[in-house]
């Protein structure tokens, strides 16, 4: 590097704005998940340096201008010109973009709503703390079917093509086939899983105050499972990254809520594959009805998961605290 300049980028996901968190997002899509295309890219754009389209390669050195003043008017005058090869720029990028690699280390957005399709919706709460059980039941389901497909699209990538023309060009198109059917299951699954996790506004007629019901129109944002039903078509049609960034921030979440009850999550993987899944299954509803003094099973549901999880901990423990004293007895 023949000049240098003082360059500064966020040193992890909590550190980005709304904006940014969308744009490394959605230039993950753009470098079709190529690690390395990826890191630059978004070294380029957090570092405020100009993009590609106006870079020149001049004998395997890439040129570009940095802005060192303020405003548009001194641009050109005040401009630094940088002189970098690209195994230099690989390597600054790792080097200060490695939390990149950690993606579920946002347990918090940095916005509350999002538009898709002229709609307004409430993203998750900080650690999912506006979730209900049955919110966050329906999810782990959706979560599971999409690691399914996942998997089997992986495999089916991995399908050996026979020696033979004739027969090796069947195959791809069996496997042609296939593809496309899993991957318009998990466009569907993303749709419901965006469905679920966003919350739509209602309105509510009245509210409650010092114990006395009033008349007062509002919105509200609560979750319904008829109503996400009804917006899964709609969001259908959402961009990838917002996929990306709800999907980051929820299992972010539940490594958060792994490590406070490890004795209802488990976590496999490592990375962006990272999946944090609970073990306890919908069947303990009946007992945590039972511990808690809950007369329905709706009212299981449409309490808050986090509380909910607590229940579950401390039977878990009580549970194994009788085990324990059982085994001493004999």
């Amino acid at each position: 590097m023949e000049d240098s300049v003082d360059i500064k980028i966020p040193t992890g996901w909590s550190e980005l704005s709304w904006k940014q968190l969308v744009e490394v997002w959605r230039l993950h899509g753009a470098t079709a998940g190529n690690r390395c295309r990826f890191h630059v890219a978004v070294f380029l754009y957090l570092a405020g340096l100009p993009a590609l389209e106006r870079w020149s390669m001049v004998d395997g050195i890439l040129l570009t201008r940095w802005r060192d003043g303020h405003g548009c008017r001194r641009w050109w005058r005040r401009a630094k010109t940088l002189r970098l090869s690209l195994p230099e720029l690989e390597d600054f990028a790792f080097g200060r973009l490695a939390w990149l690699d950690e993606p579920y280390a946002l347990p918090a957005l940095p916005s509350e709503f999002v538009r898709v399709g002229g709609r307004r919706y409430k993203l998750p709460a900080a650690n999912l703390l506006n979730f209900t059980w049955q919110q966050y039941n329906n999810l782990q389901r959706i979560m599971q079917g999409l690691w399914s497909l996942e998997m089997r699209l992986e495999k089916l990538m991995r399908t050996p093509l026979p020696s033979d023309e004739t027969e090796a060009q069947r195959v791809v198109a069996e496997v042609t086939e296939k593809v496309n059917d899993i991957e318009g299951k998990i466009l569907d699954l993303r749709a419901q899983f965006l469905a679920h996790a966003l919350l739509p506004p209602a309105l509510a007629l009245t509210d409650i105050k010092d114990r006395t019901t009033r008349w007062h129109p509002h919105r509200v944002f609560q979750y319904d499972v008829g109503v996400a039903q009804l917006h899964r078509r709609y969001l259908r049609k959402a961009p990838s990254w917002l996929f990306a960034i709800v999907y980051q921030t929820v299992q972010s979440s539940l490594g958060f809520y792994s490590k406070q009850f490890p004795e209802l999550f488990k976590s496999s993987g490592s990375g962006p594959k990272k999946r944090n899944e609970m073990i306890a299954e919908t069947g303990t509803i009946n007992a945590v009805m039972k511990y808690n003094g809950y007369r329905d099973q709706q009212d299981v549901y449409d309490s808050n998961a986090v509380f909910v999880f607590e229940i579950l901990s401390t039977m878990t423990k009580e549970a194994d605290e009788v085990k324990k004293m059982n085994r001493k007895k004999h």
